[in-house]
Formats: C-alpha cells, structure tokens, sequence
C-alpha cells in the first residue's frame, strides 16, 4: 500500500522563516495569552538536540513569563534530540510537538499538562515508555502514532477524549491498561484494550488483546500494524472500522461473525500471513460463500477482502479498494467473467506473476491496482473488451478510447500508438528500463515512482511529453537513472521543468542498422566496443553475456524489438545504447584496453528455447597499437585516424554494419572504402 502517513508529516507553517519571538539559553518562545510557548528557531526545524530541559519561567527585555505550552512543531523532526525535561507550567503539548523525533527515549510529562495534541509524538520510535500524569484529559488523532518501541500505556482515569489512532501501529504494545475510576474509558477483563465504556466499542488494541464477549464496534485503526497472531472476534460484534487490522501481519485466519452488518474499507488490507476468511452463515449483509476465503458484500457481489487462498466465485462483480493489497503469497488468480471493476489498490504488493483482464471489466481505477507486484510479467487483456486492451502483446493495460496506458508491469513494451502514461502506472514495478514512444504526448503524476531497479529511461520524442509534476517518488532518482532522447531534441529535454532535473542525459541513436549477413559484429576500441548484432524473427527474446578469462563482465537482455530491458555489470560500469530498426547496434564502454573477452548473444522464443546462438571473442586494442600509423596493402594507409586512399582521405568509411560515417577519427574495427570501383575491407 502507498506511504499512506506521509501527509502527516507535511506541515503547514506560514510565516517568516524566523519563527521565534526570543530566544533563552538554547530554547526558543512565543508569546502567547497566559504565557509563553515553546517553538523552533526556523522552519527547517531540528532546533534542538541531546538532552533539553524547559524551564517554569523565563525573562525577556525585563518581563516573565510562565511557560505553558510546548507549541505546534516546536521539537519537530530533531533527529538528534534524546531527552526532555518539561516544567510542572507546562499544559499543553502541541500539534506535531516531538513527531518524528525517532531518538526521543525519555520524556516526563509533567502533571498539569491537560491536552496532547494531534501527532504529538507521530513516530518517536525510541519511546518505550510512558508515563501520561492524572490531569491528562484529551489525547488527539495519532498522538501517539507509530511509537513502534512502546510496550505498554496506562490511560489515567480522567481522561475523557481520546480520538481515533491515537495509539495506531504501536507494534510493540503489550498491555494497554485503563486506570479505574474513568468513567470513559475502560480495560474491562484486563483486556488489554481500551473500550468505550457506554457504546462498548474497542478503540485501541495490541497484540496481547483479547476482545471481551460485550464489544460491540472494533474502530478504526483499533490494530493497525498490530502483531496479534489470533484475532476472534466476538459474536456480539456488528461493526469492524476501517483499517481496523490493516497490516496485521501475523493474523493466519479470521472468522466474521453473523452479526456483522459493517466492515470498512481495507479492514484486512497487508494482512500478508492471512490464509483463511470465512463470514458466518446467517450474516444478512456479507456471505464466503462456495467456501471462497473472501469476504463478499451478499447484496451487490462486490469482493472486499481475500487472501492467498481466495478462488473469486463467478457472481462476483468488484474487486474493491485494496481487496487482496499485500497478497505476497497470492501468485495466481483468476477474475471471473461477471467483474466488470477493478478499484483503487485490488492486487497492489501481491506475489502475482501473471494475471488477465476480462472483456465483462469496463472501469479499472486509475491508481495502483496492481502497484509493487514484482513478480508480475504477463498482464493481458481478454480479446472483446470494449474498453481496455493489450494491444501487441504489450504487456500492459491500455484504455482503447483514449490510448492510453494505465498500467504496466516489469515486461511491457509501450505500443508506438500509445499517446498518454496514466499516473502511478508502474507504481513499484521493478523496471531495469524502459523506452517510450513518440506517440506519447503525456505523463501522469509518479508514473514510474518507487520504480527501484530502473536505470535507464529511453524517451523517443522529439517534443517532450508533459509530465504531471513528477516521474518519481522523489527528485533523488533523477540524479540515478540515465536519460536517452533524440539527438535533435537534447536541448529541449534539458530546458523542461522536469526532463531537465536528469543529470545524466544521453542521446540515442535512431539510424537504421542494417547486416547485411548473419552474424554479430564486434569493433572494439581501447576501452569500448561497438556491437551490431542480428535480428530474428522467430525470437522473443535475446540475452548478450561478455565474459573476461571466465568472469562475467556484463549481461544485456532485449525483447523482440531489440529494446533493452535488462542490464546487470559484475563491476560499476556504464554503458550506451544505440537504438536500431532491422537489428541492434549499442557500445559497451568500461573495458580495459588490450584485452581478450569472449561473447555470447543467444535469441529465444516465448518459452525460452533457443532459436540462434552466437559465441565470439574480440581483443581491445592498446596503447601501441592505438597511435600507430598503420601501412595497409592496395594503395590504403592510415594515419591520424584516418584511412587514405593513394594517400587522399575519401569522405567517408562504411561500417560493417552498413553505416556510413565520417572519415575522421576512426576507432579500432572493420571498415570499407571504395578503391578504383572494388570495396576494400580495411582493418585498423
């Protein structure tokens, strides 16, 4: 599932970039009504580290003042902050006060402080314990999010507001406890749970709960993240909240009980260990039925929860939000004929390696359906469709209308006749590279983000398509994957907004490579090597491997249009690549000059069965060899990098695979020029 917290972190901090009023001894203050706050020095925030203690009372140009809160941001994101000691003045903690403050691990709350705002301490993963005073009366939204080392919480008997998740995906809890005497809250039966005592709804768990007979509602959030192995819930259960046990990775099987009229969105999304869910029978409002391991809304067949082991019954008609996310173990599934949607995030981190779209499926969301799934090479389109296809075999999802490509997988192949790449269309998909076409005029928003593996991205047009503000997760990546444009069109890509954010753009060849006879061709200079290589028709696939006294230098895999789609170097090399028509032609750069290599370039077909196999070796050539004038036979001689003819260079020189190029600054390999009518084959 996406980074589903990042929009907690972003802050909305208006104002100048000082953000203090006065500064004393290292703490930065507010002035406020009753007081003073505390605050950050400037909006790049990390103000503070090591150990900082808040006084009771501090003096300024002549006044004091008492310090009552620690205001919103004020020990934001301080990476390096480890310990805090607050005044008994204190109040109040903040909006985000100590979020992502991930060496927080001590930190008295002092008694008097009534309110602990949303995202106090947001992911202060060092925290391990805590110790909330009596006068605490409200705990905000995520005050306590994702404080991954606490292992347990005592919620003090005046406390009379506690919002939803404020303890989500605290993975270490085991005992959460409600002091007697609050007339809210509850822990009835040492359950290890806080429970709403007037509507018996449980609002936080842990994975040492055990859910009393008399819950009602499990909320929202109630064990996101949790690592509670064995979850029963109770029959007198008939509400489970949204992401109620999102990413509760321990949880084998779950069994919906027959009073259960409402379960939320994603409610067992990434639960990747789920192997069995069954809804009792006499459930009016959701139904297993054939046995399916999903949990299926009886009324409108919509499928909102499996697991590995689901078989989709036929009736179903929608794979909903997130149904199978975080499926690793789900390496295969078959949509029945009857779906016609597939929403938002249905197959997203799954184990699938192949999967087909039925013709009855006309609406498939726009984001994520099947984002991270790695192991994902065959993605088809069922012939009949009327409103997506796979044309060409292309391995991706295509909205006919509008040609454009909504989702993709590690094998695709952008047809030429694509116009547009829809947003997070490859969302996490391990691409080693891609080209896109001409055709394409725009592309979505982090189109290709969290894409890990990709190292080169080959862009054909001479107009740079619009990009919907960026391709990537974040603008690191553009400073790792290499860019390969049209010569002609290289200063346009490096005046784009964000073509130009690349560092490394390269131009790619479009000149046909035409070979005439059936071999591979190898011309090497000191510390590269052009290769011009045959095409097959009958060929899916074509592997190259470069070996060094029997060590692997380099792999290169292609799909049948000569694409490259795959590079792996033993050693941190970098390479060129030269894109062809009737064959392939690239330059492998990174040798070493003077040294023998061996090649292999195998095509395949579908199944992997070779169709040719080509084996060869070649020698770069050194330094001596390099600067020689070299006397050749037939009136032909070289010199200054050059081939004369009776001692007058001619305008140019043919390749061995039919190029034509200029005589001048010639690399080491086979050339052809024209001496009296005849053609000449000269090696240098």
């Amino acid at each position: 599932m996406k980074q589903f917290f990042s929009l907690f972190l972003a802050l909305f901090v208006a104002g100048s970039v000082w953000a203090y009023d006065f500064e004393v001894d290292g703490v930065y203050y507010n002035v406020i009504d009753g007081g003073v706050e505390v605050t950050y020095q400037t909006t790049d925030y990390n103000s503070y580290s090591g150990s900082v203690t808040i006084p009771e009372s501090v003096t300024n140009a002549g006044t004091t003042y008492s310090v009552i809160s620690i205001g919103k941001n004020a020990f934001y994101a301080c990476k390096e902050l480890t310990e805090v000691a607050l005044s008994n003045s204190v109040t109040s903690i903040g909006t985000y006060s100590f979020s992502n403050c991930k060496k927080l691990s001590s930190i008295i709350i002092p008694n008097g402080v009534i309110s602990i705002g949303y995202c106090a301490f947001y992911g202060c993963r060092g925290l391990t314990a805590l110790a909330l005073p009596n006068s605490v009366t409200s705990i905000a939204t995520y005050a306590f999010a994702i404080c991954s080392g606490l292992t347990s919480i005592t919620i003090p008997s005046g406390v009379t507001s506690i919002e939803s998740a404020a303890f989500m995906s605290c993975s270490s809890l085991t005992s959460i406890h409600v002091e007697s005497g609050n007339t809210v809250y509850d822990s009835r039966n040492n359950c290890n749970a806080i429970i709403e005592t007037a509507s018996n709804k449980l609002i936080a768990g842990c994975k040492s709960t055990i859910i009393p007979d008399d819950v009602t509602a499990i909320e929202m959030y109630a064990f996101r993240s949790c690592d509670i192995m064995s979850i029963t819930i109770p029959d007198n259960v008939t509400s489970i909240g949204g992401r109620a046990f999102d990413g509760c990775k321990k949880i084998k099987s779950i069994t919906i009980p027959s009073g259960v009229t409402y379960i939320g969105t994603t409610s067992f999304s990434d639960c990747s260990a789920l192997t069995s869910i069954q809804v009792e029978s006499g459930n009016t409002v959701y139904d297993s039925r054939n046995n399916c391991n999903a949990i299926i809304e009886t009324a409108t067949g919509k499928l909102i929860a499996g697991c590995e082991n689901t078989i989709i019954p036929d009736d179903v008609t929608s794979i909903e939000v997130y149904a199978f996310s975080g499926c690793t173990g789900l390496t295969s599934i078959i949509i029945p004929k009857n779906v016609t949607s597939l929403k938002e995030g249905a197959f997203m981190h799954c184990g699938l390696s192949s999967i087909t779209i039925p013709s009855s499926v006309t609406s498939i969301a726009k984001y994520d359906v099947f984002g991270y799934c790695n192991n994902l090479t065959s993605m088809q389109v069922e012939s009949g469709n009327t409103v997506y296809d796979s044309r060409n075999d292309c391995n991706a999802i295509i909205e006919t209308a509008s040609n454009r490509l909504i989702a993709g997988c590690k094998s695709t192949i952008i047809p030429d006749n694509v116009t547009a790449i829809g947003p997070d269309a490859f969302y996490g998909i391990g691409l080693s590279s891609i080209t896109i076409p001409a055709s394409v005029t725009s592309i979505g928003k982090s189109a290709f983000a969290y894409c890990g593996s990709l190292m080169q991205l080959i862009c054909l047009g001479i107009t740079p398509p619009v990009v919907e503000s960026s391709l990537f997760s974040a603008d690191s990546v553009y400073n790792s994957v290499c860019l390969y444009v049209p010569r002609e069109a290289m200063e346009a890509y490096k005046a784009d907004a964000v073509w130009g954010k690349f560092q490394n753009i390269k131009c790619v060849e479009t000149d046909e490579v035409s070979l005439e006879s059936d071999e591979v061709v190898v011309e090497p200079d000191q510390f590269e090597a052009v290769f011009s290589m045959p095409f097959n028709e009958s060929a899916n696939s074509y592997t190259l491997i470069i070996q060094n006294n029997g060590v692997t230098f380099c792999t290169l895999t292609f799909n049948a249009q000569g694409q490259l789609t795959g590079i792996n170097f033993s050693l941190n090399k970098s390479y060129e690549l030269k894109d062809a028509v009737a064959g392939f032609q690239f330059t492998i750069t990174g040798l070493s000059e003077g040294t023998d290599y061996t090649y292999q370039f195998v095509a395949k077909k579908s199944d992997d069965t070779v169709v040719k196999e080509y084996t060869g070796s070649f020698k770069t050539i050194g330094t001596a060899t390099a600067l020689a004038n070299v006397e050749q036979e037939n009136n032909i001689s070289i010199a200054n990098n050059q081939i004369l003819v009776n001692g007058e260079a001619p305008a140019f020189v043919v390749t061995l695979s039919g190029k034509k190029i200029a005589n001048q600054n010639l690399k080491a390999g086979v050339y052809f020029v024209n001496v009296e009518g005849e053609t000449v084959k000269v090696v240098k």
